[in-house]
């Protein structure tokens, strides 16, 4: 393989601590303006649907908060600075992968740059794409075309490896990716039931990214066979 590109959310961090950490903001936010707690709520409302925007409406609606609205909530979701780390494996993986394998982050949330600093691993990719900079999503092919284009890379000697596979698959699997799932055991989401968001590989954590890339190579070097 020559390159491998990464989420981030979840994938590279656990972004549960992002998460509380921006919804506590949030929530500090509102109750300045309307001396109100919603924290619970949205804590509540995040495990069932599991994004952030979906807890705000749902807050600004239930609350009928004036003057308030998701824009701002959004806003004060990212002024947080919790201290967040890199997954140990994805540290190590950024290191000792080979200088032939390029690497690049693929993000859908704001403030990705943002965050890469903050997990001091900015400087460890030769590509970051951070989907809202740009106006797309991951429900799109351009951020995968783009990055595969700056890197001069063919789709099938790439590999895409994500958390969510219902946002981080379609567009790779499409394209041709190697796709790799790394599920962990606190995951909240679920298998996908559409061939077209499976996986190629799930992995518990990061740590096999490499023997998975090394393989895939190795297939990709063998003759092919033809039968006569």
């Amino acid at each position: 393989m020559a390159a491998v590109f990464f989420d981030l959310d979840g994938t590279l961090y656990d972004d549960r601590i992002y998460v509380e950490a921006g919804l506590r903001s949030a929530a500090t936010y509102i109750c300045s303006v309307h001396d109100v707690n919603t924290f619970e709520d949205m804590i509540w409302e995040y495990a069932v649907k599991r994004n952030f925007k979906t807890v705000f409406d749902y807050i600004i609606a239930s609350y009928e908060i004036p003057g308030v609205d998701l824009d701002d909530l959004i806003e004060a979701y990212h002024d947080c600075d919790p201290s967040i780390n890199p997954y140990p494996e994805a540290e190590q993986i950024l290191t000792t992968l080979p200088d032939s394998c390029q690497t690049a982050v693929i993000s859908g949330g704001k403030y990705g740059e943002k965050k890469l600093q903050q997990l001091g691993i900015a400087d460890e990719f030769d590509k970051v794409y951070i989907t809202p900079n740009n106006d797309t999503s991951k429900q799109e092919p351009a951020p995968f075309e783009t990055v595969l284009d700056a890197l001069e890379v063919e789709p099938q000697q790439a590999v895409f490896v994500g958390d969510n596979p219902e946002l981080d698959f379609y567009w790779p699997n499409k394209l041709g990716m190697t796709t790799i799932w790394t599920r962990r055991p606190h995951t909240l989401f679920n298998s996908p039931d559409s061939p077209e968001l499976r996986p190629d590989y799930v992995l518990p954590d990061l740590s096999l990214v490499p023997e998975i890339i090394s393989t895939e190579h190795d297939l990709s070097e063998e003759p092919s066979t033809t039968l006569e």
